[in-house]
């Protein structure tokens, strides 16, 4: 019975390719605090940032169990793990923004992050289920706002 209802979970809820959200900013808004913004945005949104990379450009948030359970790992029931990649970029005077989801399948109760980096039972997944896919939209869209971005 348990796989025939992990079966029908799969079934519901099949991953697919990863849309990230690409948006530019203006020189305006892409100068040397473009990076401390956009940390002020995801707090403002409710994300800790787990990185920051003010060098490259790159925050990394924390590592979140999105209670999505998702097939099996080591025939446990997996959940659906993630984090957040912003990326800001040069692209000619202004800023390209690219946001993307980290996504792995994670036994339950097997994994943590913290400091030391993140552990546990986990396999990276190629794609993201649609209520992810519709949760990177929005946070894209938040981003694109608060950012100033037109």
């Amino acid at each position: 019975m348990k796989a025939l209802w992990l079966g029908l979970v799969l079934v519901a809820a099949c991953a697919e390719v990863q849309l990230p959200v690409r948006f530019a900013l203006a020189p305006a808004q892409a100068g040397p605090a473009a990076v401390d913004n956009l940390v002020r945005a995801l707090a403002a949104s409710g994300i800790t940032p787990a990185t920051v990379d003010r060098q490259t450009g790159i925050v990394q948030t924390e590592w979140q169990d999105t209670n999505f359970m998702y097939g099996q790992v080591q025939d446990q029931t997996a959940t659906i793990v993630r984090r957040y990649t912003i990326t800001l970029a040069p692209a000619g005077s202004g800023l390209e923004v690219l946001v993307r989801m980290d996504t792995q399948r994670c036994a339950q109760g097997t994994f943590s992050s913290g400091p030391n980096g993140f552990h546990g039972t986990c396999v990276q997944m190629d794609g993201v289920v649609a209520q992810h896919q519709k949760d990177l939209n929005a946070l894209g869209a938040k981003l694109k706002q608060a950012l100033g971005a037109s």
